[in-house]
């Protein structure tokens, strides 16, 4: 018997899912773990797995609406599914999720889609992503088990869900944080140093531009008062890349595509700033919670989920650069002893999404469903 664990590719599996295989290895040692994702060069990452946990590639573009192109990954994936028989698939993300739910039409195997954060197709009103999103929900309900990660996911499903669904969606607050590696050090956390640091993909939906627009109004007025770092990769061919890199130019930002010890960043800033427009439970933040930094987010399902304002962070209005300017403003001119019980504040509120509470419900979840 096996596990198949779907997302988009495996930059997701390693930063997000290592800890829950882990787990389920450790639980059902004699079952076959099969990994499906995209090769981005992640899988390197994870060659040193037991024997029983197989690594395997997908064609499959998460932002590519092609027809044809997902016509194909649907034909390859069905090869995958005849071959490995899984008998229960854990699916993360819009597109692993919609094309599980398809294929469960063919294949028998008990399936908990992943709602991580509902993304483009649910931020964007054109006539064709409403078309998506109909046909999305529609699917949902071949699912056994839908997993949202806050209570604004969970509730908007519910209410666009067909009521006899209802009763399969259930809530596990994210993929967790190791608070044992990202670890609150009171110490290290008493004084402000007027740094802050973005750190999230170079794409619209994370408020990027606006951040950086922001930033440029903040340098105007506090010349060299602060600064700013962002890390973060861009997708090729993107039409935000023109302006992303102008307003880096004009910003005087510290920009690294990639950095493999964020946690270094996140240490040396003040505050940890994620203007998105949407989000499922985002690592960052509860990874930037459980080190005892305040965060500088929307005020937007899944970042006001997990950020309450003037308690663990500030809330900004979404896609609002004088917003996000005063939020930066006022982080500057915060006095030493109100940041340091913010940061108190943001450790004691990151408690709920450990890494060992996470798979705990997952696992408990599975057990549940599936007699291996």
């Amino acid at each position: 018997m096996s596990i198949l664990i779907f997302t988009n590719n495996y930059e997701n599996i390693f930063k997000f899912r290592l800890d829950l295989i882990k787990s389920l290895n450790k639980k059902y040692p004699s079952l076959k773990i099969i990994l499906l994702g995209n090769y981005d060069g992640f899988e390197k990452n994870l060659q040193y797995l037991p024997n029983n946990i197989f690594i395997n590639n997908i064609n499959l573009s998460s932002r590519n609406l092609s027809l044809f192109n997902n016509l194909y990954t649907i034909l390859m994936l069905s090869i995958s599914f005849f071959k490995f028989r899984p008998k229960l698939v854990l699916s993360f993300t819009i597109k692993p999720n919609f094309f599980s739910c398809i294929l469960r039409v063919f294949f028998k195997y008990k399936l908990i889609t992943n709602i991580t954060g509902l993304g483009d197709v649910f931020i964007n009103n054109n006539n064709f992503y409403i078309f998506l999103r109909k046909l999305y929900l529609l699917f949902l309900g071949f699912s056994d088990k839908i997993v949202c990660q806050h209570k604004s996911d969970f509730n908007y499903i519910s209410e666009n869900l067909k009521k006899k669904y209802i009763d399969k969606i259930v809530i596990i607050k994210g993929s967790g944080v190791d608070q044992r590696y990202f670890r609150y050090n009171q110490n290290k956390t008493r004084y402000k140093n007027n740094s802050f640091v973005f750190i999230g993909r170079i794409i619209k939906e994370k408020g990027v531009i606006e951040l950086l627009k922001a930033i440029v109004k903040f340098n105007r007025k506090y010349p060299r008062k602060a600064n700013f770092t962002i890390i973060g990769s861009k997708y090729e061919n993107n039409t935000l890349n023109f302006f992303f890199d102008d307003l880096i130019k004009k910003s005087r930002v510290n920009y690294f595509p990639y950095i493999s010890n964020i946690k270094k960043y996140i240490l040396n800033s003040s505050f940890v700033i994620l203007p998105s427009y949407r989000e499922g439970v985002s690592k960052v933040i509860i990874e930037s919670l459980s080190l005892g930094k305040p965060v500088i987010t929307s005020n937007t399902s899944g970042c006001n989920d997990v950020i309450s304002h003037g308690y663990n962070g500030i809330l900004t209005s979404k896609g609002s650069i004088n917003s996000i300017f005063k939020a930066i403003e006022n982080s500057y001119n915060m006095n030493d002893r109100i940041y340091k019980i913010m940061c108190k504040n943001s450790y004691l509120s990151s408690k709920q999404y450990s890494l060992q509470k996470i798979n705990h419900n997952y696992l408990e979840l599975i057990d549940n469903l599936c007699a291996f």
